[in-house]
């Protein structure tokens, strides 16, 4: 990625084997949820090469999908043609991504809004993950009503520890538009 690219430069530039990096091959909340980690180990005292060895094993089992709102975001960005954005939109089409060794694909598709959050429940479910212990990051773009909505749906009946909120930023909000919601954690 480019932002990896950047740190290696920068690395290179100060000349330092102090520094390591771990290319996430993922998005925000991804890289976020192995920050994370990476306190964790640094906190019990863990040795360096150590620490960089589990997160290079974590990033595999990082997981990031997001349910889009809209298609018009992608289309503007290139990734759709104007005519697939037209027809989906009219069909009212929402495109459910997911984040793998850093390439974003189209996972499922759902029609209409209201659908979003029995998907992702009926994905959690389907996929036998276990969020008992985990940490979960849950991202959405200007989207409160169906976070508190997806939260209150999944923190209970999943028995999740730790719910962590947050809002895209501008990057992702430009790919994925408002409306955007999502789903983050480390699948250990």
């Amino acid at each position: 990625s480019g932002t990896y690219d950047s740190a290696r430069m920068a690395k290179d530039m100060i000349g330092s084997e102090d520094i390591h990096l771990i290319d996430t091959k993922s998005v925000c909340l991804g890289s976020f949820a192995l920050v994370l980690e990476a306190i964790r180990l640094v906190e019990e005292k863990k040795p360096i090469e150590e620490i960089v060895n589990e997160l290079e094993a974590l990033k595999e089992k990082t997981v990031v999908v997001a349910a889009l709102d809209t298609l018009k975001y992608l289309e503007k960005g290139g990734r759709l043609s104007k005519g697939q954005a037209v027809i989906g939109s009219l069909l009212n089409i929402k495109p459910i991504i997911a984040v793998k060794d850093g390439k974003i694909s189209v996972i499922d598709k759902i029609r209409g809004r209201n659908k979003t959050i029995k998907w992702f429940d009926e994905w959690i479910e389907k996929n036998n993950f276990d969020l008992s212990d985990k940490t979960v990051l849950l991202f959405h773009g200007r989207a409160y009503e169906q976070l508190k909505v997806l939260r209150n749906t999944i923190e209970e009946k999943y028995n999740i520890k730790n719910i962590i909120e947050q809002e895209i930023g501008a990057v992702i909000g430009t790919h994925a538009g408002p409306g955007v919601l999502g789903i983050g954690f480390i699948n250990k």
